[in-house]
């Protein structure tokens, strides 16, 4: 019998909103991507004794974590709880906020805010019935890119508790199969912060790039080798917007 390998086109990823840090999600949606590189580490701990035989006596494992990214084209809710975790909000898309002027309720939106996200993703290769189990997760990062001829593109940095392998698939919802932005259907617009009315759009931009980070660390105990919590940090927006120079008429 020919050993099968896992083919990166056959696998699938799913995420599920946790009720705590520690507690595995038991509702999973199936996540549009193109790329993704989640993985566990584990630190290596050795001893510093010297032998005459020159051998160390002492190499085991330290501490679990869980990393990397995950790259998708960006499109109407499948990428909202994502996003909710990215900013920390208290408040998902479709309930929205109250604009800073107290104006109206903004909807399809989220604000920044200090309440923790905490994500179950699994990854599923279908061709080997194998399943990589991501616990713990939320997003310390969030790019986001746009540009004339491409889709809006996204790349979501995860940082995680643990992970754990199986070959029983979560129960999995279909996604909603809505189609990827592109950066011909929209504008972009900019207005005072905290107002709901944000103006005109802007016109001759040719790129928009930006990055928010959250600063999650995994905290680390003495008894404990994966996380207890994650700290968080301040959070930074930082971007680049390219446009063209236009004479005044």
């Amino acid at each position: 019998m020919s050993q099968r390998f896992a083919q990166g086109s056959r696998s699938q990823l799913a995420v599920g909103v946790q009720s705590d840090f520690t507690t595995t999600a038991t509702s999973f949606t199936n996540l549009p991507f193109s790329t993704h590189s989640l993985n566990m580490a584990k630190e290596r701990l050795t001893g510093t004794d010297i032998q005459a035989h020159r051998m160390p006596t002492v190499d085991r494992h330290g501490a679990r974590s869980v990393g990397g990214d995950i790259t998708a084209d960006l499109r109407h809710d499948e990428f909202d709880v994502l996003m909710q975790s990215a900013l920390m909000s208290s408040s998902d898309f479709d309930t929205g906020f109250t604009a800073g002027d107290g104006s109206t309720t903004v909807t399809n939106a989220a604000i920044l805010g200090t309440t923790p996200l905490f994500l179950s993703i699994e990854d599923y290769a279908e061709d080997i019935d194998q399943a990589r189990l991501f616990t713990g997760c939320t997003v310390n990062s969030m790019s986001v890119s746009l540009a004339p001829n491409q889709m809006v593109t996204s790349t979501f940095g995860i940082v995680g508790r643990d992970m754990s392998i199986s070959q029983t698939q979560k129960t999995v919802t279909a996604s909603a199969g809505n189609q990827p932005f592109d950066s011909y259907s929209g504008d972009i617009k900019l207005g005072n912060a905290g107002v709901a009315n944000l103006g005109s759009a802007l016109t001759l931009i040719t790129s928009l790039d930006f990055t928010l980070t959250n600063g999650f660390s995994p905290t680390m105990v003495v008894g404990e080798n994966i996380a207890s919590d994650l700290e968080f940090g301040t959070a930074a927006l930082e971007g680049t917007s390219l446009r063209t120079l236009k004479m005044r008429p």
